[in-house]
């Protein structure tokens, strides 16, 4: 009398752990905890004071933007991701600040920035990312300036601290590549928005120097800003 029922829980209890084991496998793609990311996007420069003593426009100096990333889940929906990244960008002025004057400059930046962010899974292929974090620049200013008699030629490096913050959204377009004969590690794209405040001390301090001399004025340097808004999308592999 009780081995029918008996079997009737055996066989409800192994259909209830395939159902689970399939749902856990469904989502095998958002229990990863590393990720490698590539990104590729444009940079918009900020207003400075740099950028307005010498009437440059920062639309002339906006560019493209490289960066690559390791990402690690530190905890539930916590990560940790560290970007390396590089952008440069040039312009030739004539009349910046005075008439008749010449001004060639190419602005370098590689950085070193590391994001502690959420990564929140709104469905099972669509994720939203926020986060904030300290940035590391090294910049490198090649500044030509020509003026009257004053001939300036010269490459400056600096090494700024400053900040950032993100958000962003991912799809996922392949969450079971195995299936396929790839490696297992799910694959998603993303697009991300990120504004980076980078003051950059005495930016001009070398020219505004030479300048002073020159012409008998007694202007001070200028601080620039080669942070900005800087617009991503990406490949992410999960693993």
């Amino acid at each position: 009398m009780l081995r029918a029922p008996m079997s009737i829980w055996v066989i409800c209890f192994f259909m209830a752990v395939a159902v689970n084991a399939g749902a856990a496998e469904g989502k095998a793609h958002l229990l990863k905890d590393n990720a490698l990311t590539l990104k590729a996007g444009y940079h918009l420069y900020s207003e400075s004071d740099f950028m307005d003593f010498w009437n440059l426009d920062r639309i002339d100096l906006n560019g493209f933007v490289g960066e690559v990333a390791y990402e690690r889940r530190l905890y539930k929906n916590l990560w940790l991701e560290v970007a390396l990244g590089f952008y440069q960008s040039g312009e030739e002025y004539t009349g910046a600040r005075l008439a008749g004057d010449y001004m060639d400059l190419t602005i370098t930046n590689a950085y070193f920035s590391p994001t502690l962010k959420a990564v929140v899974p709104l469905s099972d292929f669509f994720i939203i990312h926020a986060g904030v974090g300290p940035d590391y620049y090294y910049t490198q200013s090649r500044l030509k300036y020509r003026a009257g008699g004053l001939t300036y030629d010269r490459d400056e490096n600096f090494s700024s601290f400053g900040a950032h913050g993100l958000l962003g959204i991912e799809f996922y377009v392949m969450r079971r590549p195995a299936d396929f004969g790839f490696w297992d590690a799910p694959v998603g794209i993303f697009f991300e928005y990120k504004y980076t405040w980078l003051p950059v001390k005495d930016f001009d301090e070398g020219l505004i120097n030479a300048l002073n001399a020159s012409f008998g004025t007694s202007y001070g340097s200028h601080e620039a800003d080669v942070g900005g808004s800087t617009f991503f999308g990406g490949i992410r592999w999960h693993f």
